[in-house]
């Protein structure tokens, strides 16, 4: 009996499939883990579980890779001799019924075949032009990363990734349709893990390759939203459920958290490529630039949204003052003020990148801020429902759709058991969200 409850304690709440019908415990790292490849295994994990982008496994993916590459230095460059898969193929000694995709460990060369790739075509004549923010940069995306992605493996990786979430997002909701969609979801899955091994291997000689490795954490980004919006049953058309790990509660907050997280790391990644991005062809993407810095309410702020802006503000000053709260008081003034400037560039009736000024927002956060909203303080989640906002008048991206809805829900859901001050504060971002917000 008591061995049974020891053995019982060991198993991962995130661990891998083939972990999880041994009943063995997983050491859960990305993108396969220990015991898959000892027993040379398709590692696949049934959820997003602990991210993969972590700084932990970064550390160690970048290590094994440094061994791994000064093994292989003699034979060939490991970051010029590796190509994604043919998704509709399979080596022979990687072979699993289940799945109508491939995973070969080490793939040969990249060869001009892949224009005619599946995944490929989908990029360029319908990806691309899907997650474009502006015309501007739709060149960039159509042409540009294209023809850099037939050079950079790990950014081909990327863009097949993306693709084939496109794609899965596409099919129609039917029973028949289950295991096509099934398929792309896994490869989606395998080309992300290699993108992000690929680029751990190739780290040491990505200094004069800064664009690509700006272009797959664009990306990566992209594809932290997509997955689970993927992976869900569709409740109607177009507008999945977003699916969660089944060993824990369902909690859309806690899964945007950790994109948060995500998108702050990949951020902090690619920032010291910006200044020589900006020199290149690929500038374009980083056309948009928030005055984040003026502690003023910015003037294209809405009659409604200005008034929402001012209520948080005054929640701020009647709840904060002293003692223990003393140090969230410029947590909150800060992250208020951003959504402020947000706020104004969905107000604005020019024309705006209201994507990038989201993730902005993002990358502006406090760092104390994120911590607030995992110890379910209430003034920080009144401001991420605001959020909400912005991410709802954003739905018609494939990639975002009801991630707005879903995470204001959650909130509205844990604000019951607080004062009833917190759900009126919630009315203008409710009515927002209920009435479609700008279109």
């Amino acid at each position: 009996m008591s061995s049974q409850k020891r053995k019982q304690k060991q198993n991962s709440h995130h661990g891998c499939r083939r972990c999880k019908q041994r009943s063995v415990k997983c050491d859960e790292k990305r993108p396969a883990c220990s015991h898959c490849i000892k027993r040379q295994e398709i590692c696949h994990y049934a959820a997003s579980g602990p991210w993969i982008w972590t700084q932990q496994s970064m550390q160690i993916a970048h290590a094994s890779s440094l061994k791994t590459s000064a093994a292989a230095a003699s034979k060939s460059d490991p970051t010029l001799n590796l190509h994604p898969p043919d998704p509709m193929t399979r080596p022979a000694n990687h072979q699993d019924p289940r799945l109508m995709v491939s995973l070969p460990p080490s793939p040969p060369l990249i060869n001009t075949s892949l224009h005619h790739h599946p995944l490929f075509l989908n990029w360029t004549t319908s990806t691309c032009h899907s997650i474009a923010r502006t015309p501007i940069d739709r060149r960039i995306w159509q042409t540009v990363i294209p023809q850099q992605a037939l050079r950079c493996p790990y950014l081909l990786h990327g863009l097949l990734a993306i693709s084939s979430l496109h794609l899965a997002l596409q099919q129609p909701i039917s029973p028949t349709q289950h295991h096509h969609t099934s398929s792309l979801i896994t490869a989606a899955e395998h080309h992300q893990s290699a993108a992000i091994t690929l680029l751990m291997q190739a780290l040491p000689s990505t200094t004069n390759r800064k664009t690509t490795t700006f272009a797959l954490s664009c990306l990566l980004i992209g594809f932290a939203f997509a997955f689970p919006l993927a992976t869900a049953k569709p409740t109607s058309p177009g507008h999945p459920t977003i699916k969660h790990n089944q060993n824990h509660n369902p909690n859309p907050l806690d899964d945007l958290l950790n994109i948060f997280t995500h998108i702050r790391k990949m951020m902090a990644f690619s920032t010291p490529t910006i200044p020589h991005l900006r020199t290149t062809e690929m500038g374009d993407l980083l056309h948009l630039r928030l005055n984040h810095n003026d502690p003023n309410l910015p003037p294209a702020l809405s009659q409604p949204s200005h008034q929402a802006i001012t209520t948080l503000l005054q929640h701020l000053h009647n709840s904060s003052p002293t003692s223990s709260n003393s140090e969230e008081y410029p947590i909150y003034q800060t992250t208020i003020t951003h959504l402020a400037h947000l706020l104004a560039e969905r107000d604005d009736d020019t024309p705006r990148d209201l994507v990038s000024a989201s993730f902005l927002w993002i990358c502006s956060l406090p760092t104390g801020f994120l911590d607030l909203l995992r110890r379910r303080r209430p003034l920080a989640l009144v401001i991420l429902a605001h959020y909400c906002v912005v991410l709802h008048a954003l739905r018609q991206r494939w990639w975002i759709a009801g991630w707005g809805r879903q995470v204001f829900q959650t909130v509205y859901d844990i604000l019951e058991g607080e004062e009833e001050e917190w759900r009126v504060t919630l009315g203008w971002a409710c009515r927002e969200i209920e009435e479609g917000g700008r279109k």
